[in-house]
C-alpha cells in the first residue's frame, strides 16, 4: 500500500496481534506513529490482545 491510511495500519497490527508477534506489532504501531497517525480504540486493543503473554510482562524488584 503506497499510502496506507488508519484503518489500513489497523488491519495490518490486528493481522499480526499475537502473543508470540508483540514485538512486531508494536513496531508496526511504532512505523505507523512515525508516520504521524494517531492511533483509535481499535489500534489499541490489537496492541492489548498482542501483550497479553506472561512472557512479555516485564518485572521490576
Amino acid at each position: 500500500i503506497e499510502s496506507p491510511d488508519l484503518a489500513s495500519w489497523n488491519a495490518i497490527i490486528a493481522g499480526v496481534a499475537s502473543p508470540s508477534n508483540a514485538n512486531e506489532a508494536m513496531s508496526l504501531f511504532s512505523e505507523m506513529r512515525d508516520r504521524e497517525l494517531i492511533p483509535d480504540g481499535l489500534t489499541v486493543r490489537s496492541l492489548l490482545c498482542a501483550c497479553t503473554s506472561p512472557s512479555n510482562v516485564l518485572y521490576l524488584d
